[in-house]
């Protein structure tokens, strides 16, 4: 294998599983979670020394922006790393077209959360008051507000893609859903789907089917819509 894997350590959480490089980030160094519409206690939770760059949806280090990030492998092989490789290099090289798919394709997730969360807080007073507190302390109008609901913390390099480049999950700790958090997967410059937290490049089944399936019911304005 070329010197590309030798940036890969064994995941301490998974060794068996996973691939971790820790490295810069490519964009979105000033985002984090600063606020979470369903859980009033977000801003108190002590935030754990040691693990820079969980791979949890819910770790409370998603109230601190940084500029790094963890880079994972679910699949490793000499037939899938020189489209990782690819796939990482067109990022890197890429990188102001792909923020800005991102950055689109966040805010159709924001405009979808906010549509929901505005039904929800129908009867729910206590959420209300919440919601409340939170839209007198964003800098920005709520679906422009990305930058205060999502936070960066992977980039999940996948084993197979559709031509000379894999395909790549990003992965976002989001105070929508701190269960799940947010994995956005394109194509090069494309945006093809979005699921949970490494939902839609887990090595388990097609890829490709899963993304399939997915836009049958979720495709905004700007996506790929795979043929």
């Amino acid at each position: 294998m070329s010197n590309f894997y030798d940036r890969f350590q064994h995941d301490p959480e998974f060794p068996e599983s996973r691939r971790l490089w820790e490295t810069e980030k490519p964009f979105f160094n000033d985002w984090l979670v600063e606020f979470a519409p369903y859980d009033p206690d977000h801003q108190t939770y002590p935030i754990r020394k040691g693990k820079l760059y969980p791979l949890e949806p819910s770790c409370a280090l998603a109230r601190i922006a940084s500029d790094r990030v963890g880079v994972f492998l679910f699949e490793w092989s000499d037939k899938a790393e020189p489209l990782q490789q690819a796939g990482w290099d067109y990022l890197v090289a890429h990188s102001a077209a792909i923020e800005a798919a991102l950055t689109n394709k966040l805010r159709s997730v924001q405009s979808k959360c906010l549509a929901q969360h505005e039904e929800e807080l129908e009867g729910a007073d206590f959420l209300r008051k919440h919601w409340n507190r939170i839209e007198k302390d964003l800098r920005s109008p709520a679906l422009e507000a990305v930058d205060q609901f999502y936070k960066l913390v992977g980039i999940s390099l996948a084993g197979s893609g559709i031509d000379e480049c894999c395909f790549v999950g990003f992965e976002f700790q989001t105070g929508w859903d701190q269960d799940h958090g947010l994995e956005i997967v394109m194509h090069k410059d494309r945006v093809l789907a979005a699921g949970g937290m490494t939902e839609l490049l887990s090595p388990n089944g097609s890829i490709i089917d899963g993304i399939k399936a997915t836009q049958e019911y979720d495709l905004d304005p700007g996506d790929y819509r795979l043929p």
